[in-house]
């Protein structure tokens, strides 16, 4: 009876969706056209997979969170010319790890994420464009997280490596097996208590 009671709070609290609070630290201003691209991109790759992102500026979190993953971002998140690149790595994003665990703690490399994106104008359309990349390195890094891994996919958002025509396209996902893990992570597990 306890048990079945549990089972229908956890239903009415998670409808189907488990909640995922990103909290986000900018280096610098970021471009509110590209961090609103960058959000409903998230939305729109793991809504489907039973993730509800929650967004929160980092210094204005609420003080108790179920699921949390810190988002630093470094460099310029806007549409800007005249900027340096970095030829020495093409890593995009990184996520923290101590021995086995992979921790709530991503860094996005704007400036890097920019350099794999040359037609960007300045323009609205540009700032969207740069938000939808943004928002799938960050959903590359969450696949980390969420799934507890360090190994990549043979190909889709987990692959190890994305091009820039994969960070713009109209439609960029998971593949089929990464889909599942990371809906199957989503669904909310019974808590047994025992007396």
């Amino acid at each position: 009876m306890r048990t079945g009671l549990l089972l229908l709070l956890l239903t009415a609290v998670l409808p189907g969706q488990s909640p995922l609070a990103l909290l986000t630290d900018f280096e610098r201003p970021a471009s509110e056209r590209a961090v609103v691209a960058m959000h409903e991109e998230v939305a729109r790759i793991m809504g489907p997979l039973g993730w509800q992102p929650e967004w929160h500026a980092l210094e204005e979190a609420p003080s108790t969170l179920p699921l949390f993953v810190i988002l630093s971002f470094k460099g310029v998140c806007r549409v800007q010319t005249g900027f340096s690149q970095d030829p020495d790595s093409l890593t995009l994003a990184s996520t923290e790890v101590s021995g086995t665990h992979v921790l709530p703690f991503s860094s996005v490399e704007c400036n890097k994420v920019r350099s794999l994106l040359p037609g960007l104008r300045w323009d609205r359309e540009s700032e969207t464009v740069l938000g939808r990349a943004l928002g799938r390195v960050i959903v590359h890094e969450l696949y980390h997280f969420l799934l507890q891994t360090r190994k990549h996919a043979a190909k889709g958002i987990a692959n190890a490596f994305q091009t820039s025509r994969e960070l713009t396209a109209a439609e960029f996902r998971f593949d089929e097996l990464s889909s599942f893990k990371l809906r199957d992570s989503a669904v909310p597990r019974p808590i047994i208590l025992e007396h």
